[in-house]
């Protein structure tokens, strides 16, 4: 949430020596890496190709990681999901392109379609129900957010799949009316 600044503050801050102003900048954008990034990418990057190298990098990341997790089921899908789900909320903050993004959200989902099948449709684990939840609330969220992708959800899975995350969003549901959170 931005901090408002009084307007007599702002003055005194427009009236300082630009060396002392350049000294406060650095040490503010040494505090914030999100900034930082910002920063760097809308002045020395910004370019196609430059959003382009990004994309593969964090493509390479995703399949760099899913190839060091030793086995595929509950837990380690949904690590696997949330890790890479979070780059790609960075990769959007840094760069605000939104095709990226959802060229990265469609990678990442049609990924963990292909190399994580067991968990989607078989593992009985609360991991696995809150991954396939997971799975459906970021593909309602990518379909909904992007005016580039507006399809039916059954795009991305097949009818058996779409039954067990209904299971699974109804066992979420049931152990929540209990008292249980189940996260």
């Amino acid at each position: 949430m931005p901090i408002k600044i009084n307007s007599e503050l702002e003055k005194a801050i427009l009236d300082l020596p630009t060396k002392e102003k350049n000294k406060l900048l650095l040490r503010l954008l040494a505090k914030n890496q999100l900034l930082l990034d910002q920063l760097q990418f809308k002045l020395l990057e910004g370019t196609e190709s430059d959003i382009d190298f990004r994309v593969t990098q964090i493509k390479e990341e995703i399949q760099l990681s899913h190839d060091l997790l030793s086995t595929r089921y509950g837990r380690q899908s949904l690590m696997f999901f949330k890790s890479n789900s979070a780059k790609i909320n960075y990769h959007k903050k840094v760069t605000a392109d939104k095709l990226s993004e959802l060229r990265l959200i469609v990678h990442l989902l049609v990924f963990t379609q292909s190399n994580y099948t067991h968990s989607i449709q078989n593992d009985v684990s609360i991991f696995a129900d809150k991954f396939r939840v997971l799975l459906i609330k970021k593909t309602i969220a990518a379909i909904n957010n992007n005016p580039f992708l507006k399809v039916n959800i059954s795009f991305f899975f097949n009818p058996h799949q779409m039954y067990n995350i209904g299971i699974a969003i109804v066992n979420i549901q049931n152990t929540q009316a209990k008292g249980i959170s189940p996260f």
